[in-house]
């Protein structure tokens, strides 16, 4: 898939590389090719690791809960002491540096160079559907409530975060991207579940696009090339409410195509 990728963005970007330079681009998942394919060699390092981790949650939970808790620590608690740390440099100290990237537990972080957190996000994620039952037994109301108060706070800490970033490092702080290993985006997740748990009913365009993630994954970014330059030139796109369209528009137009595409059986397997 990303050598066809590569293949498609070719003629887009007008320029032709040798059957060396795309391995090599594909191997070193170079920006500006392929950005988006860093998720499936986190998803690869994930599925690497699942078998221990299922013999560990069937067999000795509190193994399973000692190894999220530890990875937690090197990589949320990571970026958390970045951020600690970065705040008491620019408003204590008035220093204008950022402490981004900075690996505090050196040679003693096994998650360090990797997507780590992403194994905390899985181990999470499989634990709170198991316990879903336990969360539903709370008021709606009340558990609705909270979950929207935590999420707004964790989203006014981000935004805070980011523009500290942006302000002494010189450079804009995206949210989304550097958001990733941060605690406020996981606990934003989190308070998503929750809120999805109201969701009772099989609603029939959240299944099929469900059903259709990794097609919409491989091809979002060609059409968000065949696009962007255009976009850009216009001031009055460049803002939230018309990107939130401009997100469901890329969206469908994946997921039309890759519904089509299912129809193929060869390559149904490969998207499914």
């Amino acid at each position: 898939m990303g050598i066809a990728k590569i293949s498609i963005l070719m003629p887009i970007k007008n320029e032709f590389l040798s059957l060396k330079e795309i391995i090599k681009i594909l191997w070193r998942q170079e920006v500006g090719w392929i950005n988006s394919l860093w998720f499936l060699g986190a998803l690869v390092c994930l599925y690497i690791l699942f078998p221990l981790l299922k013999v560990v949650y069937d067999h000795s939970k509190k193994i399973f809960f000692y190894f999220i808790i530890v990875c937690a620590i090197l990589t949320f608690g990571n970026a958390l002491l970045n951020e600690g740390a970065t705040i008491f440099l620019t408003t204590i100290l008035h220093k204008s540096t950022t402490l981004q990237g900075a690996n505090f537990f050196n040679i003693f972080n096994p998650f360090r160079g990797t997507y780590g957190y992403a194994f905390v996000y899985f181990c999470v994620g499989g634990f709170f559907y198991q316990i879903k039952d336990k969360i539903l037994s709370f008021k709606p109301l009340k558990r609705n409530i909270m979950a929207v108060l935590i999420m707004a706070a964790s989203c006014l800490c981000l935004w805070g975060i980011g523009i500290c970033y942006s302000k002494y490092s010189g450079e804009i702080w995206d949210v989304v991207w550097n958001g990733y290993d941060t605690i406020f985006t996981f606990t934003n997740v989190i308070c998503i579940f929750v809120l999805c748990l109201n969701l009772k009913k099989d609603i029939t365009i959240i299944r099929t696009i469900s059903c259709n993630t990794l097609g919409i994954y491989f091809m979002h970014e060609i059409f968000i090339f065949l696009t962007k330059s255009t976009i850009e030139k216009y001031p009055f796109f460049c803002n939230i409410p018309f990107n939130i369209v401009y997100a469901i528009g890329i969206l469908l137009i994946c997921l039309i195509i890759s519904l089509i595409m299912r129809r193929i059986s060869f390559i149904r397997r490969l998207i499914s």
